[in-house]
């Protein structure tokens, strides 16, 4: 199961999961990016599911 896969599970049950994302080494801009969105009230399973720094 990969992660994004867990993620999705747990939402699925209906538990208003939020997530907030952090990088220990910030290796691209974007990272930075997706740390801000998610700080104040976290971000929903599939936002956080469907982010991607490639």
């Amino acid at each position: 199961m990969t992660l994004a896969e867990l993620l999705v599970r747990l939402g699925s049950f209906g538990l208003d999961l939020t997530w907030r994302i952090g990088f220990d080494e910030i290796v691209d801009p974007r990272c930075v990016a997706m740390e801000s969105r998610s700080a104040d009230a976290g971000m929903d399973t599939l936002s956080a599911a469907g982010t991607e720094t490639r």
